[in-house]
Parts: C-alpha cells; sequence; structure tokens
C-alpha cells in the first residue's frame, strides 16, 4: 500500500510556490531531520523526493546533494515543513533568504526582526528578580514551558526530546 502512495504522490506536479530552497550548509553537520529534503533540477524545473524524514543523509548522499549544488540544482523544502524545519535546525525566517519577502523592504524586514528580539529579551529580564538561585528556575521553567507549547503545536516533539536528554544528563550518576 506505500508503494502506490508514492507513486501517486511522485505523479504530482509540485510547482515553486510548493517549496522554498535552501543552502546546503543550513542543514550544518546533522544527520537526521525530521523534515523531507527535496532537489530541484533546473533543466526540467521539477522537484524531485531526495531524503525521507527521519532517514540519515549519509556522506554519500551529502556528496550528491555538493554535486546538484555544482550543476545549478538546489535543495528544497515543502512550505508544510517551514515550522518544522525552522525549529529543529534552531532557525528564523531571516535566517533562511528565500523565505524572506520580497515585496518588503529590507530595511523594514530587519527592523521587524529587532522588535522580536527586543521583545523576547524584555520578557526574559521580567523573569528576573534579583535572586541568582529564582532566576535559573524561572528561566528553565518558562523554556519548558515554551519548548512544551510550541512541541505541542507543531506536532514535533524533537525539540522536547533534545531538551529534556540535556536536562538529564546533567544529573549525577549514583548507584
Amino acid at each position: 500500500m506505500q508503494i502506490e502512495t508514492q507513486a501517486t504522490s511522485s505523479e504530482h506536479q509540485y510547482t515553486k510556490d510548493d517549496f522554498f530552497h535552501i543552502e546546503l550548509k543550513l542543514l550544518q553537520d546533522r544527520s537526521i531531520f525530521p523534515f523531507h529534503l527535496w532537489v530541484y533540477h533546473p533543466i526540467s524545473k521539477t522537484y524531485s523526493p531526495f531524503l525521507w524524514g527521519n532517514d540519515p543523509l549519509i556522506s554519500s548522499k551529502r556528496r550528491l546533494l555538493e554535486m546538484v549544488y555544482k550543476v545549478g540544482g538546489g535543495i528544497a523544502i515543502k512550505l508544510n515543513q517551514k515550522v518544522t524545519f525552522l525549529s529543529s535546525l534552531e532557525l528564523k525566517e531571516e535566517d533562511v533568504p528565500s523565505l524572506c519577502p520580497k515585496d518588503v523592504d529590507p530595511l523594514i524586514w530587519q527592523q521587524r526582526s529587532q522588535k522580536a528580539k527586543l521583545k523576547a529579551e524584555m520578557e526574559q529580564e521580567s523573569l528576573l528578580d534579583g535572586n541568582p538561585a529564582n532566576n535559573s528556575v524561572k528561566a528553565s521553567a518558562l523554556r519548558l514551558k515554551k519548548t512544551l507549547e510550541s512541541s505541542l503545536e507543531k506536532d514535533d516533539l524533537s525539540s522536547l526530546i533534545k531538551m529534556v536528554a540535556n536536562e538529564i544528563s546533567t544529573f549525577p550518576v549514583t548507584h
């Protein structure tokens, strides 16, 4: 049954409006992603699935992506996986040129991102009450709450799992 589904989806003709393009360096050194990677073919102007989510990006596939770039192709992500892409790689839309709006003046776009950063800093400062012990507990609780809300909203628990794993790794191991 799964083969039929893949065949049906491969018959669908996707357009550039269904994707945003990324640079290979945005994938960093990671090998597993919760989103699908697609390859853009410049000659036929089509998109093909390259790597399904949670499949490892092994070195031979990474080299193939580098070759795709050399011949003018590209790596693309479907727009419906934009939030998963950004959150899993801890990026913002400003970090991905193809996600920046074309009709917005770059200066206005920069001002918007600065306002968002300032708002986040002000929220963090409002947590601080002068007691260093309370600050770390409050900040940790806020981080957990935001991560949980974000994970549930995106239906992607990978960031929550990473956060919990990092917290657990700080506990001492005793018998």
